[in-house]
C-alpha cells in the first residue's frame, strides 16, 4: 500500500534551502511548513541580531531593515522555486505565479492552489511527492 505522508517541519525548511530548482512537485505540507520554518527562522535571528546590535550600539533600526532586506533576498529564489513545484503539484504551470501581480484577487487564487490537495497519480512535471511504500505489512517498512 502506497501513501503520501506530510513533510515535517525540518525536512521542509532543509528542502526549501537545498532545492533550488522548479523541476518536480512539492506538497502542501512542504510549502506550509517551509513558510512556517522560514518565517520562524527569521524571527529568531532578527531578534538575535537586534540583541546583539543594541547591545553595542543602542540603536536597532537600520540594523534590523538591513537585515529584514538580506532574508528577504535571499528567501527569493527558493521561494519561487518551491512555488512553481507547488504549483506542478495540482497539474498547474508555474507560469501561474504570475496570478500574483493581479490585484487582490490574483494572492486570492494562488492562496487556493495552496490549499488544493496534490494530484493523486503521477502527472506531466513527475510523481507524487513524498510517496511512502507500506509494502506487504513488513514493519522495517513503516516511516519512523
Amino acid at each position: 500500500m502506497t501513501e503520501q505522508r506530510m513533510v515535517g517541519f525540518f525536512e521542509a525548511f532543509k528542502r526549501l534551502w537545498t532545492t533550488w530548482n522548479a523541476n518536480g512537485r512539492a506538497s502542501r505540507s512542504e510549502l506550509w511548513f517551509a513558510f512556517l520554518s522560514n518565517a520562524i527562522f527569521s524571527w529568531l535571528v532578527g531578534f538575535l541580531v537586534g540583541l546583539v546590535v543594541l547591545a553595542l550600539h543602542g540603536n536597532v533600526d537600520i540594523a534590523g531593515k538591513v537585515l529584514q532586506g538580506v532574508i528577504s533576498l535571499a528567501v527569493i529564489v527558493p521561494g519561487i522555486c518551491l512555488w512553481v513545484r507547488r504549483l506542478h503539484d495540482i497539474g498547474k504551470s508555474g507560469w501561474m505565479m504570475l496570478l500574483g501581480f493581479i490585484p487582490l484577487a490574483g494572492p486570492i487564487i494562488l492562496l487556493v492552489f495552496a490549499l488544493m490537495p496534490s494530484q493523486p497519480s503521477t502527472n506531466k512535471y513527475g510523481p507524487v511527492p513524498n510517496m511512502v511504500n507500506y509494502g506487504s505489512g513488513a514493519p522495517s517498512s513503516l516511516p519512523i
